[in-house]
């Protein structure tokens, strides 16, 4: 049966030597004269290479459209087809015309009829030293090659077919891996053997190296050496754990069993031995030492619920303030709830009713800032300048404690002969009195 590519090779023969054959006719016809009154042959060119069909022709004496005087084209159907047209080797096509594909040739160095398939070279007749053939897999040893008979277990493959002649191991419980101590050669698999050699046990299919390993059974099912087991990871080697774990064969750095562990969870800072669940707590130094979430505290009893505890009357405990208890321990009274650091100071009652240490005392922050804000502070103000502090001096201001210290006795003297402040809305007897108590006590703040 003659093939495809032999009947392109035969046509693109019977091509030239058609067109030689037309090409003298028309000589003969013409007599070699060029003549205008004579017709022209034409070859249609159906594919636009610029080479005609000789199969396919007209006469005219003028070109006609889609024909040319050529006559080479082997097929014309195809543009890339025509004579002059590159060569693609071994695709069984004659791109040039030229009667023949171009074919690739395999190096064969050790002369044993197999080529090198990265050896090649392309000519239309056989190179020397070259082949057909390109599945010679080692090029320097004629012992080499497809048609060579296949040695076992050497590491070699002889017969280029990708492997040496296979070794097969029994696979008793037909769990496709095989037992190491069990083998033999053959071409072919033998009944009951695999490739595979890494069962651990071949009398058990649920035991072999693809085998999922179930953590903490004492099996070694997937044929490591090892079970699996579970770790727990200590950090800072108090022998609790935060609580995270992995699953691993051996052991992780770091990390224990829990048999080696007081605790596989409860270490609520890993960072810090002295921190787990077992630890003693130390109250009032901000740190949960023994996880339970909260530090242990110093409370302190608020009998009268004023807010104020009494610094004398103490509980320590953790997870919040106890009831009756409070986390202030400033009140001097906790029998009077009129009387804490919150209250106002009462100065004709002879006690010391806001708890600073001093009785009946008049204070800037208690009585004198509001008569100061209220009565001086739009003359005295140190914002205000010029004419709108209405005389006041410069410099003399009573905004703060620490501005109106300085100016107390003086402010104290005009307040009293009433010239300050001026004009109106002046201070009353009360406030005058607040005042002067307030420069006899000692201009306390």
């Amino acid at each position: 049966m003659i093939s495809k590519s032999s009947n392109r090779i035969y046509y693109s023969i019977f091509v030239l030597l058609l067109s030689i054959f037309t090409g003298a006719l028309f000589i003969i016809g013409t007599g070699g004269s060029d003549s205008g009154d004579d017709a022209l042959t034409w070859y249609l060119d159906s594919d636009g290479d610029g080479y005609g069909d000789p199969f396919e022709k007209t006469t005219s004496k003028t070109q006609p459209t889609g024909y040319m005087a050529d006559n080479t084209d082997c097929y014309d159907d195809d543009s890339s087809i025509h004579p002059g047209a590159a060569e693609t080797a071994d695709d069984g096509i004659d791109q040039d015309c030229d009667g023949s594909d171009l074919t690739i040739w395999y190096l064969d160095s050790d002369g044993d009829g197999y080529g090198d398939p990265s050896g090649t070279t392309t000519s239309v007749t056989q190179p020397t030293g070259y082949v057909a053939d390109d599945t010679d897999c080692d090029d320097t040893d004629a012992g080499i090659n497809p048609g060579a008979t296949e040695l076992a277990d050497n590491g070699i493959d002889q017969d280029c077919d990708g492997t040496d002649l296979p070794v097969w191991y029994k696979d008793e419980d037909s769990d496709g891996f095989g037992d190491p101590s069990g083998s033999t050669f053959s071409a072919t698999q033998p009944t009951g053997y695999v490739t595979d050699n890494t069962d651990c046990d071949d009398t058990d299919a649920g035991i072999n190296s693809g085998a999922t390993e179930i953590a903490d059974d004492g099996i070694d099912q997937d044929c490591t050496g090892f079970d699996l087991q579970i770790w727990y990871l200590d950090a800072d080697g108090d022998l609790y754990s935060e609580g995270t774990s992995q699953q691993a064969e051996t052991q992780p750095t770091n990390y224990y069993l829990a048999s080696n562990l007081t605790a596989t969870s409860g270490d609520c800072d890993d960072a810090d031995a002295g921190i787990n669940s077992g630890a003693t707590e130390t109250p009032d130094d901000g740190i949960d030492q023994d996880c339970t979430g909260s530090d242990e505290a110093t409370y302190y009893e608020d009998s009268d619920s004023d807010g104020y505890g009494n610094p004398a009357s103490t509980v320590i405990a953790e997870g919040g303030v106890p009831t009756g208890y409070v986390t202030d321990n400033i009140d001097c009274d906790d029998t009077d709830a009129g009387i804490n650091p919150g209250a106002t100071e009462d100065i004709s009652n002879g006690v010391d009713d806001d708890c600073d240490g001093h009785i009946d005392e008049v204070t800037y922050k208690s009585h004198i800032k509001d008569i100061l804000d209220n009565f001086c502070i739009n003359c005295h103000g140190s914002n205000v300048s010029g004419s709108a502090r209405n005389g006041a001096p410069a410099g003399v201001n009573f905004n703060t404690y620490a501005l109106a210290k300085p100016n107390a006795n003086a402010a104290n003297t005009r307040i009293q002969n009433n010239t300050m402040p001026k004009g109106s809305p002046t201070l009353s007897s009360e406030n005058k009195d607040l005042f002067q108590a307030w420069i006899d006590k000692g201009i306390l703040e």
